[in-house]
């Protein structure tokens, strides 16, 4: 851009970035970089000495407790659900009794002694209870869908994602009664608005919930030569081949 240039407005380029990653070309500009730096000489040699480091990225994504995440879940298969019959997700919620999912939140409405075990244990079995219902309304509305079809790939990553909620979260006491588990699962989604963001740990003390911006530098000319996204419980060296 020269001096005299006219400045572009900034949604020029905000749009033009979001098409960068519609079409999958974000990596095209970093890569002509590349291919600039091989060009000038600055990598002459296929063999070069990388160093790697990763950096966290706070997730946006709402980052909810057992109850409140099941019952973000439950909303998403609902909304999945009516769209396909063409209505608003609170009137289906309304036909299928779980309108009590479309308040400000399942826990702060619940009106509970939170120190009573057996109001807690009544809570979580609900909860659970509709959760197991409405995957059971999915699996039959799936079997009358196209195959293959947008609403029948809608309900299935609505119902995935439900049923990835439950068994990381809750399991079968003896008794058959629902119960939280204990610790946090290995690979726990902790947020449906943002299902790919994970726990992780930069160090022993630090904790963030996200993802891991990973970088790979010559540690001859100091070019980075690659860039990418971890998720947020991935080890430093995944991908780093």
């Amino acid at each position: 851009i020269g001096i005299d240039d006219a400045q572009f407005v900034k949604s020029t380029l905000q749009s033009f970035h979001a098409r960068l990653v519609l079409h999958r070309k974000e990596q095209s500009i970093f890569q002509r970089s590349i291919d600039a730096a091989k060009g000038s000489g600055l990598l002459a040699s296929r063999k070069i000495k990388v160093a790697l480091d990763t950096t966290p990225i706070f997730g946006r994504g709402a980052v909810k407790d057992t109850y409140n995440l099941l019952a973000d879940g439950i909303r998403q298969l609902v909304r999945a659900l009516a769209l396909l019959s063409g209505q608003a997700p609170e009137a289906w919620a309304r036909e299928h009794d779980l309108s009590r999912y479309y308040g400000t939140s399942i826990k702060g409405e619940a009106k509970i002694d939170w120190d009573n075990a057996v109001a807690r244990q009544a809570l979580l079995d609900g909860i659970v209870a509709d959760a197991e219902r409405l995957l059971a309304v999915a699996e039959r509305v799936r079997a009358e869908c196209q195959p293959d079809s947008a609403e029948s790939v809608r309900i299935d990553e609505a119902a995935g994602l439900l049923k990835q909620l439950l068994v990381q979260d809750v399991e079968r006491t003896t008794d058959g009664r629902a119960a939280l588990k204990d610790g946090v699962a290995k690979d726990r989604v902790p947020s449906v608005t943002d299902p790919e963001m994970r726990h992780g740990r930069k160090s022993a003390s630090r904790k963030f919930t996200g993802h891991k911006g990973a970088i790979a530098v010559d540690t001859g000319s100091g070019v980075i030569t690659a860039a990418g996204v971890l998720a947020g419980n991935a080890p430093d060296s995944t991908d780093a081949l």
